[in-house]
């Protein structure tokens, strides 16, 4: 198994506006607001940081003041940033709305800058990721970008991807065939396969069409409800979430894929279903904390979540 993970996609402020009470269309709701760094390749590296598992970052920041924190709160973790580019634009952004119970009404996301994440820019890191085993991509990549990327990879190296949203997972349609998992939620699998996933047994039929579509594992989350995974030509199964006080679903998604990657590191054995389970209680974690990659995300924080059930 690897001895360096690398992570390829979003660094970028996310800004979160939690609201006092239920949200209200057309007029102005009382909120709290909060800002942190994060994006989806960034999370997973910070959480696996966290974990004390080796870790890459490709990306891009800007050269303004955000962008420097970033690439400094990266080095304090641990993450080697050597890959994160800087550019002359402002830092992306993603602004969360959270309604009262602390799940997302509604995402927002300035993420111009990463269209300078190019082909050119792939066959560059490409290259600087070679001794990592695991690869993770987010879609912020283009397409184009993606399919540059994977050219790229070593015969050994295993590649997990996550979707990001429904309005990017598309740029992973013609690509399933290189990626050994795949981490869609629902939106993103029905987005992906054409079926329509919102129940327990639609997400196990998605998870099987995209490995019949060429995804070596499917693992589709449906959040309170759970996951549902599979693998090769398997059955699809369900895997229920664990127990969790919800302060902030900010990340959580990203904690699942970091705990699971953290226990496929430390185990030194691809078994999927077992480390689905870390990536689970990862996430329990998470959703009880403000923001993404939380200090109280650790190796004993995952095992008593597990051991409680």
């Amino acid at each position: 198994m690897a001895s360096t993970i690398a992570c390829f996609g979003a660094a970028h402020i996310d800004r979160t506006a939690r609201s006092e009470g239920p949200l209200l269309a057309g007029t102005s709701n009382p909120v709290s607001w909060s800002e942190s760094h994060g994006g989806v390749a960034r999370n997973i590296a910070a959480c696996l940081a966290r974990l004390g598992v080796p870790v890459q970052l490709f990306s891009m920041v800007g050269g303004d003041r955000a962008g420097g924190e970033i690439i400094a709160a990266l080095t304090d973790l641990g993450i080697d940033a050597a890959g994160v580019a800087r550019a002359e634009e402002p830092t992306g952004s993603y602004m969360a709305a959270l309604d009262g119970k602390g799940d997302l009404a509604l995402g927002l996301t300035d993420d111009k800058l990463y269209e300078r994440l190019d082909e050119d820019w792939a066959a560059r890191v490409g290259g600087l990721a070679s001794g990592a085993d695991i690869w993770i991509v987010d879609t912020n990549l283009s397409e184009r970008t993606l399919i540059k990327l994977f050219a790229q990879r070593p015969a050994v190296t295993r590649i997990l991807a996550d979707p990001v949203s429904v309005a990017k997972a598309g740029r992973l349609k013609s690509q399933l065939a290189e990626l050994d998992t795949l981490f869609p939620d629902a939106g993103e699998a029905a987005l992906l396969t054409g079926l329509p996933v919102s129940s327990i047994a639609e997400a196990g039929r998605a998870a099987e069409r995209l490995c019949t579509m060429g995804a070596g594992a499917a693992v589709v989350t449906m959040g309170r409800e759970g996951l549902c995974w599979a693998e090769g030509r398997g059955q699809w199964r369900h895997m229920p979430a664990l127990s969790a006080v919800l302060h902030d679903v900010t990340g959580a998604g990203d904690a699942l894929v970091a705990g699971t990657v953290f226990e496929l590191w430390r185990r030194k054995s691809w078994n999927l279903e077992r480390s689905l389970g870390a990536g689970l209680a990862a996430a329990a974690v998470t959703l009880e904390q403000d923001g993404a990659a939380p200090v109280a995300l650790t190796p004993d924080a995952i095992q008593a979540r597990q051991d409680e059930g």
